[in-house]
C-alpha cells in the first residue's frame, strides 16, 4: 500500500460504529495471539457496539479514513482519581487500532495527535494507556510516542 492516499482523521459518527467494531474485532484477534485474555465473548461485537452507541457523546472516538474506508480508530476517555489526590483528572486511551495493511505508515500517530488535542481541549494534561508487554509492535509505538512506563500491573489466575 502506498501512503500517497490521503488520510482523513475525524471524529466518529454513529454511521461509523459498525466499521469501528469490525476494526476492533481485528484488533482483539491480533492481541489474542499474545494473550488469550483478549478472547472475545460470543456477543462481544454487539456489546462493544452498544457501548459505543451509548457513550458516543462523552468519549473521544476518532477514525482514520482512506478513500472512504475506515482503516483505524482511537478510543479515548476521561477518568478521575479519588479526591485525596491533587491531580485527579486524566485521560485514558482504551484502544488504538490500525488495520494490518496500513500499520507502520503513521496513521496511529495521527490518531494519537487527534486524541491528544481532544484531551487538551478538555483541560487534561496527563494521558495514560495500557500496553501489552508481549506485543512488541505496540510497545515500540508507545515508546516512540513518548509514553513512559510508570506502574506495572500484575495479575493472577485462580
Amino acid at each position: 500500500m502506498q501512503m500517497k492516499a490521503q488520510v482523513i482523521i475525524r471524529a466518529a459518527t454513529s454511521s461509523d460504529l459498525a466499521n469501528v467494531v469490525t476494526l476492533w474485532q481485528e484488533h482483539q484477534e491480533y492481541h489474542s495471539q499474545f494473550d488469550p485474555y483478549f478472547e472475545r465473548s460470543m456477543d462481544a461485537n454487539l456489546g462493544f457496539l452498544k457501548y459505543l452507541r451509548d457513550n458516543l457523546e462523552e468519549i473521544g472516538l476518532f477514525v482514520a479514513e482512506i478513500d472512504k474506508r475506515l482503516v483505524g480508530f482511537i478510543l479515548a476517555g476521561t477518568a478521575r482519581r479519588p479526591p485525596c489526590f491533587a491531580f485527579r483528572d486524566y485521560g485514558m486511551i482504551d484502544d488504538l487500532a490500525v488495520t494490518a495493511d496500513w500499520r507502520g505508515k503513521g496513521i496511529g500517530q495521527q490518531l494519537l495527535v487527534q486524541a491528544t488535542t481532544w484531551f487538551t481541549e478538555k483541560g487534561i494534561r496527563r494521558i495514560e494507556t495500557r500496553i501489552l508487554r508481549s506485543n512488541p509492535l505496540a510497545t515500540k509505538f508507545w515508546q516512540k510516542a513518548g509514553f513512559d512506563p510508570y506502574m506495572n500491573s500484575a495479575y493472577k489466575v485462580v
